[in-house]
């Protein structure tokens, strides 16, 4: 599927309506992870629709420590100073929104806290192997709960979440959906500093004019799309052939034959992943004009929630690969 299509496709999306009040209460659930002698138990949260369910997600957060609801604070305070997040300055809890949208396409989902910390308290950071393990966890914990999950489990990240939905997937996962995967593909240690590498490389070429491809087809040269010239180029030096010591996401895909959509935002950094991903044969990829890291709109340095079309995209997307998953006799 051609990106073109794709991009026509998400804003067919925005006109669907996502439905209310056609799924069950959330309910609690704990997953259990041993470490040594110790087991720790990471509250999670699972909703299941009313309707006999098509299939299961489970939502995995990005970053290094998360809740269950993917939180993003309204403010911080900081030495007694109060530091707006968000544009409304209210909290966001944008797996609870995603979780809406799949539960009113029949899917049941689950969303884990993923923080050394119990609930209530500051979130403590958890290691990235270790964080991989407790998804695994999850996903079991998923599978165990029902048995729809064990035919048609689609797993979607945000972020470092791609990565750790890469690292955990398996023969029995339907399909993946990475929202802003960070470390995707082989890329410089730090996406941020890559771009401005890259910039600083286009001012001192040689060639004013060099071949840069408008991946997403605005007129405009966005920096990501200068980063992946200067990648692709060779330009900012030899690339890692490893992270969190492991392969990059797209090969840990690529081998298990899984279908993937990635979504992303065109004021993101990280989007630079996009153009190396739409030559994958099972990958769709979209770029969505006006949102950042987040799927969300972004304003003067603060974030809204992830956006209505972002969450219908990743259900209708779900509810297709679902249904046109083959189920073992």
């Amino acid at each position: 599927m051609t990106r073109w299509r794709l991009l026509n496709l998400l804003l067919l999306c925005a006109h669907f309506t996502m439905l209310s009040g056609c799924a069950k209460l959330a309910e609690p659930l704990l997953v259990r992870s041993d470490e040594s002698d110790e087991t720790l138990n990471f509250p999670a949260v699972i909703k299941r629709p009313d309707s006999d369910p098509i299939g299961a997600v489970l939502l995995i957060g990005g970053g290094y420590a998360h809740d269950e609801h993917w939180t993003v604070p309204g403010s911080y305070i900081n030495d007694g100073e109060t530091t707006p997040l968000t544009i409304s300055g209210e909290p966001h809890t944008d797996a609870v929104f995603l979780s809406d949208a799949l539960t009113s396409r029949g899917f049941v989902v689950m969303r884990y806290r993923l923080s050394g910390s119990p609930p209530g308290e500051p979130l403590m950071p958890v290691p990235i192997d270790r964080s991989i393990e407790i998804a695994r966890e999850a996903m079991q914990a998923l599978r165990a709960a029902e048995p729809v999950a064990s035919e048609r489990i689609v797993l979607v990240g945000h972020s470092l979440g791609a990565l750790r939905a890469a690292r955990i997937a398996d023969a029995g996962v339907a399909g993946i959906v990475w929202l802003a995967p960070a470390y995707a593909t082989a890329q410089p240690k730090n996406s941020v500093l890559a771009m401005e590498a890259a910039a600083q490389t286009l001012y001192d070429a040689a060639d004013p004019h060099p071949e840069i491809d408008d991946f997403d087809g605005d007129g405009e040269l966005d920096p990501w799309e200068i980063t992946r010239w200067a990648i692709d180029a060779g330009l900012l030096g030899e690339l890692p052939t490893t992270v969190a010591s492991g392969t990059f996401p797209i090969d840990t895909v690529r081998e298990l034959d899984i279908p993937l959509l990635a979504l992303f935002g065109e004021l993101d950094p990280i989007t630079m992943h996009a153009p190396a991903l739409s030559g994958e044969a099972r990958c769709e990829v979209i770029v969505v004009k006006g949102l950042g890291h987040n799927l969300s709109e972004e304003r003067g340095g603060l974030v809204g929630p992830i956006t209505d079309e972002t969450a219908n995209v990743v259900a209708w997307w779900c509810e297709d690969i679902a249904l046109n998953q083959p189920v073992a006799p």
